[in-house]
C-alpha cells in the first residue's frame, strides 16, 4: 500500500510539473518530542538519494517485506550509503498505474498541506484538473 501511495504521489506531482524522487526503507525509529530519528530514518534518506526523478526506490528490507505483493523490483545494485555501515542493495519499485487522466485531488491537497501552503494556494493547486 505504501509503495502504491508513493507511486501515486510521484505520478500526481509530475502532472503539475513537479518531479520528485521517493526512497522507502522500513525499520525502527526513535521518537524525540515531535521529531523522529535513528538509523532507519537515516537509511531511508540515503536510499532516496539513489532515486532519479520520478522513481520510487526501496531498500532490500522493503523488497523482502513486499514479497507476494505483485510489485516488480528492478535491482539497482549494491550501493554505499553515506554514514551507513556496510553497502545496501537498492531496488526500483515498478508499479502499474499512473494512467489516470487527472491528479488525485486528496493526494495533492495532503501534499500542499505538508508543504505548508496557505489554504488559497492549496485550493489553486487542487483545482488544476
Amino acid at each position: 500500500m505504501l509503495l502504491r501511495c508513493a507511486k501515486d504521489i510521484v505520478t500526481d506531482l509530475d502532472k503539475i510539473g513537479l518531479e520528485v524522487r521517493v526512497g522507502v526503507h522500513a525499520g525502527e525509529i526513535e521518537l524525540s518530542g515531535d521529531d523522529i530519528g535513528g538509523i532507519a530514518v537515516h537509511i531511508a534518506r540515503r536510499v532516496s538519494e539513489c532515486a532519479g526523478a520520478g522513481e520510487v526506490v526501496v531498500s532490500s528490507t522493503v523488497r523482502d517485506l513486499a514479497v507476494g505483493s505483485g510489485i516488480h523490483f528492478i535491482d539497482r545494485g549494491v550501493q554505499d550509503l553515506k554514514g551507513v555501515p556496510d553497502p545496501w542493495r537498492i531496488y526500483i519499485a515498478k508499479l502499474e498505474g499512473g494512467d489516470r487522466k487527472s491528479p488525485s485531488l486528496p493526494v495533492l491537497d495532503r501534499i500542499a498541506k505538508m508543504l505548508g501552503l496557505p489554504l488559497v494556494e492549496r485550493q489553486r493547486i487542487v483545482r488544476q484538473e
